[in-house]
Order: structure tokens, then sequence, then C-alpha cells
């Protein structure tokens, strides 16, 4: 054993050397600082974190419980590295705020209040005594243990007198100690430059002192790592002990939490890591250092832990917790048990003197200081220099801490091991966790909050985890643990209301830090946050934010720059302030002096200034409360300032919450141009963040941020140019601007009574890409009738002409811009009125006419330009005047379509003469006749030809057609589809979309008219299934009669048929939209019925009935029933007549019959097929789901249609990419480099027709067939011809006509979603 008094010698020779190296320090502060050395000197004088807890308590719990002692390690390591961006935030803060502990930061935060940082001051103080007590404990243990024979005679502190107890002593040299090194002096940063120097040197001392006796256990005592590992896994203890079932607990967790938080909880870590630091580099340096000092400092706790155990088996003489100071002795190394005990020592002696500074700081600046400043007769007797009182108060404060460590130690301590110690002080100041991270992260937590949560998780900390150690300690009795106190079972300490968690510590910190978390939400919802709160609330957050400029306006009473000097040389001594403050001035522009009248910014350096030596809090009140001038008095000031606030915050809560809940974005600008207020739509529709704005930002900055945002770039200049004369301001203004991303903002001024201006923004791209969609329909549609030989126009039920096509105004000698609004009357002349009026008449009553009319020829003036450019001579016409019905059936206006008949009517006129003088002079008239006949057949030819030209252009033309009504109907449905529209606006939604769908009725019916006249359409005719239709026919049907109310039903057969199955599907499709359109009650059946060798399909309805004289023009063109009760029925009479030129195509005979109020029957009668018995069974189809979440992928090599498309696909909750060429597309789902494709679809839909003569059939086919991308595909063409539906038919790929109808699109991606479902079942 070694001599008492050798080791006292060896500890105070150290104690000396710590002493030289602090006046050192402090001494050459400046040359150290600023050398390369000071980032790992920070680092390493963060190891403060390692205690006599990681010196001997961590071999101690790996002795006990294997890896459970890695937790308080794993957690700063993961905060360093993880959670950097909260540790700078933390440091940028303390650095602008002049934060000197951790109670000033959270009271500065939550208002600068002085009742909040003292309840953290408190809590602070209660909590480290445990942890000092901890390294009492230690430093007595490890002397005790020197001095005394091993094993046997060891000098306990449990003796009856203090005064023979080893940690007493340890205690007083422990508080002269802290005195010196931390308490010498009063300054404005509180930096320490000589304690900091001698903690990182007592860091690599600790760190030297563990490697040597680690190095010595392993090589000396063993054969290395390899024989250690090997002997313990020979063990079933030891081997018993490190398995991940025996430490991997929530003890194991819940310690990780309580070391994560303690990383910047820990008063003395929050003092080295954020007070201390005046460097952003030196925490991005420690960012690596401090995890690789505590990964070193832990390399060999488990060897020297398992070591132990063998060489002292279960000799309970032996305190794990010193195998460190044993083995050596063991090993009869007494030398290096001497440096073990110094490492030990180091590692307490630092913890204890940074701890003592950063308490007995909170302890003067939050608990006395207050105290002094509210009693007047204390602020007289502090009229001079109070420095040397803060001196004494903290030194007084230093010495009592230690005390009470004392007194913890000699009644508690004994009972625990030194980790559990540890873990008891982690729990009690990570109660200050939630209010420190939502102290730099959440605007909302208030002072309320933070008090209610921290009160409620202290007093359960104190509940749940320190009654149980009082109890343990003999304080206490024991049957409050085993039925709760009063016999009360649920208010059982470790068993609260009944929650049984087996372990203790997981069960206090679940309750305390649970219940603070709740609370301090709870209360910021309750409470009021003052204008200092938000005030403050922005400078934490918004730390990063650019300092405004310095204000220089003076500052109320006649306080001069000497006299805040002054106020700051009573609180920090002369010397540093005079140095400060001639620091100050020199920064400032222009010369000043003392005498000067002092202005805002001059009295928040003072604050500032203040706030490092008594607190911020306090700091405020000594501002308040010390200068001369007031002009009222503290009481009536502040309650002046409090109805203020109330009625202020009232206000603008109501103003906030009104403008936070309307669409539009709002921003508020004072009469200098400033933004007073705005609501979060505004910042959004702005395109910046939050962290962009803030209160007073001028416009100019405003306006550059949005001009400099990048891909949302918006200028906004006109605002800063249409607002800056005040004569200006007095008009509302408009603009629209469009962003960079292609959003397009409508911004309207409107001025204030007091010289400034709101804002008001509202995204309008939808309702402009509308109008853009319909004024290109509009523009292709004339350009597609003005050149078509049909005579076309639209007057409203005024009869004023809203329409007329080119053919139209030269047949009537009309200009363009007078047409529009011209009545039928003006337009066609008061002759060719006459002949047209009772048609009108009629059809304004919802009967549609079809008619033969003689326009006789113009016959005005030479001088009326409008008979010069109309038709001079008399022409005949075949018209045909359409009603247009409102949704209710009333009459809108007509259709006007004329075709021009003069040459037949001249041929049928010039054969009606020739006959009339056939029989008197057939011989004398015969080369006449031949010549007539050959003139007629010339005409005829011609009229055939005009006819032809008509019939092809219209079939070639469908493309370009129906591709801008297609985009108009896209843009129409995405918007009727929009969350939030106005009535008057989804009324004029439905009204665009109901207008763009008749015309795509006519134009298609027109366009199957004639490509049929055309051969344009040739059947296919092969073997089918009839099913496949009649499956395809009924989903197809099936909701349209739904939402009718009707009830539809079709009765299949497993029968084969020969036809062409697309023609035949577009005949039953005929009958059913009739029997839908003009059934009113009842419904519709698809049935078959088998004669001889021929299949008949019938559509039976329930309608109004067909009259027999009506049976056969109904499948003439334009030709309808009329009547009242068909007067809401709407079309053009082309339907049937389609059906009647199909069915001779195909060869199947039509036929109907009906029952006038009873009901029709259509039918086709098709030939039977022979069944392909070769063909694979389908499987059986599942029902249609949702299409929520579906990813489609959109080709077109138009932008309109894609816009179109992804904003109807996105209003079915589809996840929607978009491709305009087979390249992008291939880009997009294919590997490029091995890496996976930037989108996988779940279904393709393609346009036929792409640039550069590539259709969507080939690059579907390319990307399954070569890249691999075996997805179902949806064709969308304009073509209907029967090659381009067998070709896509070959590739298995489903084919959609344009114009697209949404509700057809949905039933036909679902049907091919249903067919990828069941081929992944198989």
């Amino acid at each position: 054993m070694l001599q008492g008094g050798l080791i006292f010698i060896v500890a105070m020779a150290y104690i000396g050397l710590l002493f030289a190296i602090a006046h050192y320090g402090d001494k050459y502060a400046d040359q150290w600082r600023g050398s390369r050395l000071k980032p790992t000197i920070y680092a390493l004088s963060m190891a403060v974190y390692c205690t006599s807890w990681t010196f001997f308590g961590s071999v101690g719990s790996a002795a006990t419980g294997g890896w459970a002692f890695l937790p308080i390690y794993i957690g700063p390591i993961l905060m360093m590295i993880f959670g950097f961006g909260v540790m700078t935030k933390i440091a940028r803060v303390c650095h602008k705020q002049n934060i000197t502990s951790i109670a000033d930061f959270l009271g500065s935060r939550y208002g600068k209040s002085q009742s909040l940082a003292a309840l953290v001051a408190l809590i602070a103080v209660v909590g480290v005594l445990a942890y000092i007590s901890l390294q009492l404990k230690a430093v007595s243990l490890s002397f005790d243990v020197l001095i005394g024979d091993l094993g046997q005679q060891v000098v306990r502190h449990s003796e009856d007198h203090f005064s023979k107890d080893t940690a007493f002593y340890v205690t007083i040299l422990m508080a002269a100690f802290a005195i010196l090194f931390g308490v010498r002096y009063i300054h404005a940063s509180e930096h320490h430059d000589g304690l900091i120097l001698a903690v990182a040197f007592e860091s690599l001392v600790k760190l030297a002192a563990l490697l040597m006796v680690g190095f010595f256990v392993v090589y000396g005592m063993f054969d290395g790592f390899v024989d250690i590992n090997k002997r313990a896994l020979a063990d079933p203890t030891v081997r018993q002990m490190f398995i991940p079932d025996t430490w991997l607990t929530s003890n194991f967790f819940v310690a990780t939490l309580l070391a994560g938080f303690a990383i910047f909880c820990l008063p003395r870590q929050f003092h080295v890591t954020f007070v201390e630091n005046d460097d952003s580099r030196n925490l991005i340096s420690a960012r690596w250092l401090f995890p690789a000092y505590l990964i070193a400092i832990n390399i060999f706790v488990v060897p020297i832990a398992i070591a132990g155990l063998f060489m002292f088996g279960d000799d309970p003489t032996v305190n794990p917790d010193t195998f460190v100071l044993t083995l050596p002795l063991l090993g009869e190394q007494n030398w290096l048990a001497v440096v073990a005990f110094i490492g030990g020592l180091s590692a307490s002696t630092g913890m204890v003197i940074v701890s003592c500074v950063a308490v007995s700081t909170m302890v003067c600046n939050d608990l006395v200081m207050p105290l002094l400043l509210r009693s007047e007769r204390l602020q007289k007797r502090m009229s001079g220099d109070v420095s040397q009182v803060l001196l004494k108060i903290r030194r007084a404060a230093v010495i009592l801490i230690l005390f009470l460590a004392y007194g913890f130690y000699r009644f508690l301590a004994d009972n625990y091991a030194l980790a559990d110690i540890g873990m008891l002080s982690f729990a009690a100041m990570a109660q200050f966790g939630p209010a420190v991270l939502a102290a730099i992260y959440l605007k909302n937590i208030n002072r309320t909050g933070v008090r209610l949560g921290l009160i409620s998780g202290f007093v359960l900390w104190g509940y749940t985890l320190l009654v149980p150690a009082f109890v343990q300690g003999g304080l206490l009795p024991p049957s409050i643990l085993v039925n709760g106190p009063f016999g009360i079972g649920i208010l059982n300490p470790q068993a609260l209301l009944g929650v049984g968690i087996e372990d203790h510590l997981t069960h206090g910190v679940v309750w305390s830090l649970g219940m603070n978390f709740v609370l301090m939400f709870v209360g910021s919802a309750v409470g009021v946050q003052g204008v200092t709160q938000r005030r403050q609330a922005q400078v934490f957050v918004d730390i990063w934010r650019k300092d405004t400029k310095a204000r220089n306006d003076t500052w109320p009473g006649r306080v001069t720059l000497g006299d805040l000097e002054d106020l700051a040389a009573r609180f920090l001594g002369k010397h540093w302030a005079q140095r400060a403050f001639r620091n100050y001035l020199q920064s400032r522009d222009g010369e000043t002096k003392r005498s000067d009248i002092a202005d805002v910014d001059a009295a928040n350096f003072t604050e500032h200034l203040l706030s490092g030596a008594v607190g911020a809090a306090s700091s405020r009140v000594v501002m308040a409360l010390l200068l001369p001038d007031k002009a009222v008095s503290r009481r009536d000031a502040m309650e002046l300032l409090d109805e203020a606030s109330e009625a202020i915050k009232f206000n603008r809560d109501l103003l906030l919450n009104t403008l936070e809940n309307i669409s539009q974005g709002v921003g508020v600008f004072d009469q200098n141009l400033r933004l007073a207020t705005w609501n979060h739509r505004f910042i959004d529709l702005l395109g910046i963040s939050t962290s962009d704005i803030q209160v007073t930002l001028p416009l100019s900055e405003l306006v550059h941020i949005c001009r400099e945002n990048g891909n949302r770039s918006v200028d906004i200049d006109i605002l800063l140019g249409r607002n800056a004369a005040p004569q200006m301001r007095r008009l509302p203004h408009t603009y629209e601007r469009k962003r960079a991303d292609g959003m397009v903002l409508e911004v309207r001024t409107n001025p204030m009574p007091d010289g400034g201006f709101v804002a008001t923004i509202a995204d309008i791209t939808a309702r402009v890409r509308t109008e853009e969609a319909l004024r290109e329909s509009e523009r292709n549609i004339r350009i597609y009738t003005d050149n078509i030989p049909v005579m076309i126009a639209y007057a409203d039920k005024n009869q004023r002409l809203r329409f007329t096509n080119r053919p139209y105004e030269r047949m009537f000698g009309l200009r363009r811009v007078e047409a529009h609004g011209m009545s039928v009357r003006e337009a066609v002349g008061e002759e060719r009125f006459v002949h047209l009026a009772p048609m009108i008449d009629l059809v304004l009553q919802g009967y549609r006419q079809s008619f033969e009319i003689e326009f006789p020829a113009i016959t005005r003036n030479r001088n009326d330009e409008r008979g010069i450019q109309g038709v001079r001579e008399g022409r005949y016409a075949e018209g045909t005047y359409i009603p247009h019905f409102d949704e209710t059936g009333a009459v809108l206006g007509y259709f006007c379509i004329y075709h021009d008949i003069t040459e037949r009517k001249t041929a049928e006129k010039a054969l009606k003469e020739a006959n009339e003088g056939l029989e008197a002079r057939v011989t004398e008239r015969t080369h006449a006749l031949e010549v007539l006949n050959s003139e007629l057949s010339d005409a005829k030819e011609q009229a055939e030809t005009a006819n032809d030209t008509k019939t092809r252009f219209f079939a070639a033309a469908s493309h370009d057609l129906l591709q801008p009504l297609n985009a108009a109907r896209l843009f129409t449905v995405a918007l009727g589809g929009k969350q939030g529209l106005a009535e008057d606006v989804l009324d004029l939604v439905g009204k665009v979309d109901l207008s763009l769908k008749g015309v795509e009725e006519l134009l298609n019916e027109l366009l199957d008219i004639c490509k049929l006249d055309a051969g344009a359409m040739q059947p296919t005719v092969r073997d089918f299934a009839i099913n496949d239709v009649l499956g395809a026919l009924e989903t197809e049907f099936g909701p349209i009669a739904e939402n009718a109310g009707l009830s539809f039903k079709v009765y299949k057969r497993d029968l084969w048929v020969r036809s062409d199955s697309r023609l035949l599907r577009r005949i039953l499709q005929n009958f059913i939209s009739n029997a839908m359109r003009y059934t009113r009650n009842g419904g519709a059946v698809v049935g078959c019925r088998v004669r001889g060798d021929t299949l008949k399909l019938e559509v039976w309805d329930s309608g109004p009935g067909i009259p027999e004289d009506k049976l056969k023009i109904i499948f003439r063109e334009f030709h309808r029933l009329e009547g009242p009760e068909t007067t809401d029925v709407k079309g053009l009479g082309l339907g049937l007549a389609i059906v009647d030129r199909l069915g001779k195509s195909l060869g199947h005979t039509i036929s109907v019959r009906s029952r006038p109020g009873r009901g029709t029957v259509f039918s086709v009668d098709v030939p039977l097929g022979i069944a392909d018995t070769t063909a694979a069974a389908k499987p059986k189809r599942r029902m249609a789901g949702e299409l929520g979440g579906l990813r489609v992928l959109c080709m077109d090599n138009e932008p309109a249609i894609l816009d179109g498309m992804r904003a109807m696909l996105e209003n079915w909750d589809c996840v929607v990419t978009t491709a305009r060429s087979g390249a992008e597309a291939k880009a997009l789902v294919t590997k490029q480099d091995d890496r996976e494709p930037q989108f996988a679809p779940d279904i393709i839909l393609a346009d036929y027709h792409l640039d550069s003569g590539q259709t969507g059939l080939e690059v579907l086919t390319r990307l399954r067939d070569v890249h691999g991308v075996n997805v179902p595909g949806v064709i969308i063409t304009a073509d209907r011809s029967s090659e381009t539906a067998d070709l896509i038919a070959e590739q298995g790929f489903s084919l959609l006509n344009k114009p697209l109808r949404p509700a057809k699109l949905r039933a036909l991606m679902t049907r091919a979603l249903n067919r990828l479902g069941s081929d992944a079942a198989e």
C-alpha cells in the first residue's frame, strides 16, 4: 500500500501544475487563442463531459452489466454528428445574445423572464448536486483504496465524525480550486481562458492515465486482446453478461436519450461548449475530435472490467468501480496506481470546477441579483461599484453548492454505484431539453408552456427518481416503495398510476419528460405570448437571418454615453467597462464623446454587455431601474404596457387569423414601404421561404429576393415603381406576373388611409391556361369551319348571330366584325327572312327543322358594300335548324346549317325543260339532249367531286380538328375538379364543358359520316367471342345508366360471331346511347337470340317509342324525332344514319320495331363464327378499384395536351409524369448507367402521332420489346381507320379515340389494370 502523505503531495503537485497552466492561459490568452491549436484545445475542453463516472464508473458498469455503459457515450456522439445543426444554432445564439448560462439562455428566449431563469437555476442546482457528489465519492474512494490494505482495510467515509472523512477534505480543496480558477473576476463575456486551457490539459491526463492502465492490464496481466477474449468466451458468467438480452433493454435507449440531451443541457457542458466558444470554427473541429476522444477513452473499459472479474471474482470487498486502481496494485505497479489516481482526480476536478462556475453564475445572476434589484435598501447600498459584490456572491455560491453536494454524498451516495448517481443527475438536466429545442425551432412556444413543463417534469423527476433514493438512504420509510405514500398504491413512485415499467430509470424518465413535453405545448396554447417573447422568438429561431442596421434614433430620456459606461463599470469593473466602450465607440462611424446623448443602439450594447455579468433578464431590469430620468414609475409603465399589449395582441390575432383563412396571399406595407404583416399564402405564392421575410422588410429588398429566387423567381418591380410616389398609392392597381416556373399571379394593390397599401396575390394559372386553350380551340375551329363548303351559324333566342363561318358570311355579304351580335333579319335581308321566319319560330319552340329554300338574289344599290361582297344571283340551299337546349330543357338558341344545292336544282330544272319538249321534238332534239345529258353528267360529277372533297377533308383533318378540342375538354375537366372553386366559376366551367361536348358530338358524327362516304372505314371481318364486345359495353354504359337513374343489363352468350368487332361495337353503342338518351323511366336491356346460323343482338328500351310512319326516316341524316317529350334531347340526328351505313358495309341487317308509349327494340343480325378452342382462357375479372396512387406516364408532342392530361389525372389522385417524345419517355422509365429509372409507370397513355414521323405505338412497342418496360398502354388518336386499330390490337395495347372522354378513359385504365392484376395473380 502507499502512504497517504505521498499521495497528498503528488495530488497537490498536480494541482499546482494546473494552477500554473491556468495562469499561463490567462496571461497569454491572446497568443494561444489565435494559434492553430485553439480548435483542438476547445475539443479537449469539451471532454470535461468525461468525469470520474467515465474513469471509474464505466468499468464498474461494464463489470456488472456488460455493454450497458455505452449509452452515455453513444448519445453525445450521435448528437455531435447528426444533431450538429442544433449545436451550431445554440452556439450562434449564445454568441449573438452574450448568453452566460443555460438559465440565461431560456430566460432570454422566453421574454427575458427573471422568474423562468430563476426556475432553471434552481433545477440546475438541485440536479447538479448528485453529479458533484459522484465526483466526491470517486476521489475519496480512490484515495481510500490507495492507502488501505487491498480488499480488507479500506478506510470508509461512514465514520461517526466528518473530520475523519476523506471526502470532506476533498470538498474543501475543490472549493478553493474552483474559486481560484473560475471566480477570480467578472467579465462581460464570461470567458475563462486559463480555466479552459487547464481543463484541456486535464482531459489529456485522464485519457493517458486510462490508456496506460489499459495497456498494462491487456499486455502486462494477459497476453493481449485475443487472450482476454478467449477467456471471456470460455466463462459462462462473463459471456452471459455481454449477450444483447442482458444489456439491450429499455434502460439502454433511455440512457442514450438522456446522454444526447446532456451534451447541451448539463450546465458545465453548456458553459464549455457554448459560453466559452468565441469562434464557430471551433465547433466544426470538435464535431469529429470530441467523438474520437470518447471512443479512445473507452477502448480499454471492457478489457479492464473482464480482467477485474477474473482477478477478484465475487469478492464483495472489492468495488468494481475501483478496478482501475486495484488491478495495478494487484500487479505491484504502485506508480501506475498513482497515475490512475491522478487521472481520476483530473476527471473529477475538471467537472467540479466548471460545474461550480456555471451554477454559481446562474445562482448569482438569476436567483440573487433579481432580489437585490427589487430591494430599494439594497439598491442604495450598491450605488457604487457592485462588481466585487457579484464576485462575493458567486464565491459563496461555489462553497454552498459543494457542501450541499457533500451532504448529498454523506446521506445518499453510499448506497449507489457511480453510474446510478450520474443517471439521476442526467435525468434532472434532461428536463431542459424540450425547452431548449423549442427555443431555437418553434416560435409559438411561450413562457407559460415552458414554465409548466419544467415544473411538472422536475416534480415528477423528484417523485419518481429522487424519492426512491431518499428511501434507500434511510431518510424515508421503505413502505413508500411497497404500498405507496399513505398506503395509496397508485402513487407508488416506482409504479405511478399503476404504470408498471420494470426499469425504474425508464419509468421516471417517461413520466417526467413525457409530462414536460405535453404541458409545454398545452401551456403554450393557453398562455399569452407578449411582444418581447415574440421578438426574442424571432431572434432565436431566425438567428441566421442577416442583422438589420443599427438604430440611431435617440433613446428615451436624457441619458449620455458616459452614463451607460458608468453603469457598466458598476457591474463589470471600471477597467473592463472602459475597454468594452472604447472598442464599441471605435466601431461606430464619426467622432463620439461621453457627453453625447445615447441612442437605441448604444443602449442595446450596454444591455448586451451587462447580460454577461448578471444575465439577460437581470440586465433588462438594471437598465430600467438604475438609469436616471424615468418619466413614470415602473409599476405605471408596466400597467400601461400590459394594457397596450393586450389590445395590440387581440387586434393582431384577429387580423392574422383572418389573413390565414383566405385563399389569396396578403401583404401589408406601411407608408415607408416596409412590410408590416403578411399571411403564409403570400410567401407561398411569391415562392420564398419564411426565413427570407421579416417585419419591417423594405419593399425594395422583397423585390430583390423575389427576383433572385431561382426557378421560382418573379418580377414585381412594378410594385416598387407604382408605389414610390405617394400620389400613385392612392389609386388601386392590378397586374399579372408570371413566375419562372410558369405560375401566373394576379397582383392587386389597394391604398390605406395612412399612406401604405395592401397587396393581394392570387394564383390564376388554371384560369389563364383554360382561357388560352379555349382561344386556341376557337381559332382552330374557325380555321376548319371556314374551309368546309357548308354554311354554319349560331343564333341566340333573341335571333342575334353569335357565330358565323366564312361561307355563311360570303353567302350573305357580311363582315365578321359586324356579324357578331347582328340580328338574323338584318343579316339575311328582309326578302330572305320572310321565307325563313316560320322555320325560326318552330326551332325556337324546340323543334328541329329541315327544309329546302331559294334565296333570291341580293338587289341592293351599287354603293352597298354588302351587295358587292355577297352573292348577287339567286341560290338554292338545303337548310337544317337544330335547337340548342340548356340543362333544364329551355331553348338557348339554334344552329343554322346550309348546304348549297344550286347545281343540283339547276340540273333538275334543265332536265325538266328537256322532258317537256321530248315527245314533240325527239328526233330534232336528240343531239341537244345528249349535250344536255353530258352537261348534267359533268355537273353531277362536279357535285360528287365536291362532296368527296368535303368527305376526304373531314377524314384527313380529324387529328388536327380534335386535338385542340381534346385539350379544352381536359382543362375543363381539371378545372371542374379543383377544390374550393366558387359556385359561379363552377357554373361557368360546366357551361363551357357542355358547349365543348356539343361541338365534340357534332364533329364526331360529321367525321364518321364523311369517313363512311369516303370509304375510309373498311371492315376487318374475323371470328371473335361476342362476350368481349358485350362486356366492354356493360363497363362503358353501366355508370352512365346509374347516374341517370336507369337500369341497364347485358345478357351474354358464350358464342362466337363473324364480323368486325370494332364496327359492331359502334352499332351497339349507338343503339344503347339512343336508349339512354330518350328513356326517362325504366332502363335498357341488351340480349342475344340465336336464329339459325345468325345471332340477333337486340337493344330494348322503355322510352316513348317511335310512330310507325317515322320508322324509316329515322335512319336519314339529320333526322330526329320531334315532339314536346323529346325537346331536351340533344343531338344532330346522325347516329342511326351511321348505324345504317355500318350495317350495309358489314352486310348485317339492321331492324327496328316499336310501340309508342311502351318502348323500342333495335336489332342487328350477325353471322355465327367458329370458336377458337386454342385461345387461352381469360382470367376472372376483378372489381375495378380507385385509381389513387396510380403512376401514369403521358406522352404527347403538344404541351397543352400534356398540361390538360396532368391536371385531369392528378384530380383522380394519380402520380403523373409527362414526356414530349420517345427519347424523353425512354430516359424516364429505363435504367441509365446502372441506376434505377427515374419513374416506374403503372400505365402509359401515348398520342399516336408524335413529332418527326414517330408514332406512340412504335415507342410503346420498343419500350416493351427492347427495354423490358412491360406495362399496359393506351394509344389515343383521332384516326378511326381499321388499319390503325388493327396495328394497335396486334401489339396488345388499348385504343381510345379523340376527343378524349374522361369517363371512358377511366374505365379503360381500370380494365387495363384489372388485366394486369389478374396476370400478376397467375
